[in-house]
């Protein structure tokens, strides 16, 4: 910045000053090689841009980062309706704008759920996750050969195919083509010894 007598400027873009810089022509050019998000110059460490501000590629100063709305939802960044998913592993909360205030957290849910900090939520049906997995744009979907009363998928690879196949938990039933076990309900039977049924 510069001016006097409490009336501070900023220096044109791309261009800093010293502490008490007084008029415009004090402010100098610097060379940055910070990318999108972030601003610094020189051998300066960039930093990140403030939440819900962005910068272009060698942006100076924290001044030059910009107000940006964004419509996307958790676990995406972006700017207006362009959203792209936060990087596996992490997450952030909706209308982020840039990829750098997604934050890093750790899983702590079973297979063919997401979440976080003991939250856990089931993948959509017909989707799975690995264990730890912590958004639901990390579920992937599946192909189910399995038939009633079991859960699983298959998985194609060069050479062969194995398949995944387990029963329901005792008490529970699927439909045919049941991919997860978070996916067998509660089966109530009216049935007499010897019979079975639902």
């Amino acid at each position: 910045e510069f001016g006097y007598d409490g009336s501070c400027s900023n220096c044109p873009k791309g261009e800093i000053s010293e502490l008490n810089t007084v008029k415009i022509q004090e402010c100098y050019t610097v060379t940055s090689s910070c990318t999108v998000g972030t601003f610094g110059y020189g051998s300066m460490t960039c930093k990140n841009c403030p939440v819900g501000t962005v910068s272009l590629n060698y942006t100076v100063k924290v001044q030059d980062c910009y107000v940006v709305a964004s419509s996307c939802s958790e676990g995406q960044y972006g700017v207006g309706s362009h959203c792209s998913v936060c990087p596996n592993g992490t997450v952030s909360s909706s209308k982020t704008v840039k990829i750098q205030d997604c934050d890093a957290v750790t899983g702590s849910c079973d297979s063919g759920e997401f979440g976080y900090g003991g939250s856990c939520s089931n993948c959509p049906a017909g989707e799975v996750s690995a264990v730890n997995t912590v958004k639901i744009q990390e579920c992937y979907s599946v192909t189910s050969s399995c038939i009633s009363g079991t859960y699983g998928w298959g998985k194609i690879w060069l050479g062969g195919t194995t398949h995944v196949l387990k029963s329901c938990p005792p008490g529970k039933i699927s439909p045919d083509y049941t991919v997860k076990i978070q996916d067998c309900v509660q089966a109530f039977s009216s049935c007499v010894t010897g019979d079975y049924g639902v």
